[in-house]
């Protein structure tokens, strides 16, 4: 019986290895097919040919693979493409080690894979967990989160990532890794609609930076808020400013010269200020072994509309306003205050980048922040809450070079 039996017993034995190698090869073709429609999708808006789409696609195929552990691959790759938008399908025929001898039928693996082109997202939040990471609450028409010629992009896999309740909130695209919501009312007015949930992640632009380090404390927990005849004036060559600082109020005005201003262990809080900004201004929050914690921007003018630029070179290119993550990382047990917030009523015209990886960017009470004239914002935060009035509106006026980033979208 052992013996009669023993010739089947090898038998399943043999196909059981065949088809794990079969799944195997599956998952790696899957692979294969997701990096052919991210490396063909570059090519959308160039009108490729379809030769051209095909040989990307097998180029992609290969440098994901080096076709090996995905069986013998079909050729010519199967692709069709929009302006928008590129489908891959990846064919091959499974390895059978055992199969052929037992005149078992050997499979062709299919693998298929979408992607597309998007803008860039100008209004992003980092968090993987936080519920809700970017929230609309009780505004009208015409304030909440707009995001021209770019996107908004939640990297938060929770249910709901992005919540609109009362509100604006529309770019060139609205997405989450998680799902985007909004209450039941009237005043919503989200755009474009359906939002984009489930998601695949998309990367910070600004991570791999390296923050410029501060030399020694300008001053230490600072107050520029008594009554001045003249404008309290600021400059590169004392710009340490350790601990809580505040400025404004009290019928003063201030002045800040060019250059990159550190926030050391504390937070900067402009409180009712008068003050001007020369063009090429950066505030680094940052820490050090006496300040070892972070601190956060505060801006709480009550009327008036101030501008702010940021350098176009040095260590802040581009970046007016950077939050540094602290030596902990992203854990709110390093973080003393990690709020940013804007409130009173004012409006910031600002160029550059408002880089908070780390921190919670709060607007309230009829604040704007808004892209300076012919220049460009961007707002990166681990979490955004707008309310009460408020806005954002980031972008630019035409989309930037290299606004577009490619994702897979099935």
């Amino acid at each position: 019986m052992f013996a009669a039996s023993l010739p089947v017993l090898l038998g399943m034995a043999a196909l059981a290895v065949d088809g794990g190698v079969w799944y195997l090869e599956q998952s790696r073709l899957q692979l294969a097919a997701d990096a052919a429609a991210l490396g063909v999708s570059r090519l959308l808006g160039s009108s490729p040919s379809q030769s051209s789409l095909q040989a990307a696609a097998l180029q992609a195929v290969t440098d994901a693979t080096g076709l090996r552990l995905i069986g013998t691959l079909v050729t010519p790759i199967t692709v069709s493409a929009t302006t928008t938008a590129v489908s891959v399908t990846v064919a091959s025929k499974a390895d059978g080690f055992f199969a052929p001898v037992l005149a078992a039928v050997v499979p062709t693996l299919q693998a298929r894979a979408t992607a597309g082109s998007i803008p860039k997202s100008c209004i992003f939040t980092t968090t993987s967990t936080l519920s809700p990471a970017v929230q609309v609450d009780n505004d009208s028409n015409g304030q909440g989160l707009i995001a021209s010629n770019c996107g908004i992009f939640s990297n938060s896999s929770a249910n709901p990532a992005i919540y609109l309740n009362s509100g604006e909130m529309h770019g060139t695209s609205v997405g989450a890794v998680g799902t985007v919501t909004q209450s039941n009312s009237g005043s919503n007015n989200l755009s474009p609609y359906p939002p984009n949930s489930d998601a695949a992640p998309q990367t910070d632009a600004l991570a791999g930076m390296t923050p410029p380090t501060p030399g020694a404390c300008s001053y230490v927990n600072a107050n520029f808020t008594s009554y001045k005849s003249t404008p309290y004036q600021f400059s590169a060559t004392q710009n340490v400013f350790c601990g809580n600082t505040t400025i404004g109020g009290n019928g003063s005005s201030d002045h800040f010269a060019a250059g990159i201003y550190y926030v050391v262990g504390g937070n900067l809080t402009f409180n009712d200020a008068t003050v001007v900004f020369d063009s090429g201004v950066s505030f680094v929050l940052t820490y050090n072994s006496a300040y070892p914690n972070v601190g956060g921007f505060q801006w709480t003018n009550y009327s008036g509309t101030y501008a702010l630029t940021a350098p176009t070179s040095g260590p802040t290119a581009g970046i007016a306003i950077w939050q540094v993550p602290p030596a902990g990382g992203c854990s709110p047990s390093t973080l003393v205050n990690p709020l940013n917030y804007f409130n009173g009523g004012s409006t910031l015209q600002m160029s550059g980048a408002f880089y908070a990886p780390c921190g919670e960017l709060d607007l309230s009470n009829g604040t704007k922040f808004t892209t300076a004239s012919g220049g460009s914002l961007s707002v990166t935060a681990e979490k955004i809450h707008v309310f009460g009035g408020s806005s954002i509106s980031a972008g630019s006026a035409s989309p930037p070079g290299g606004g577009a980033v490619a994702v897979l979208t099935q």
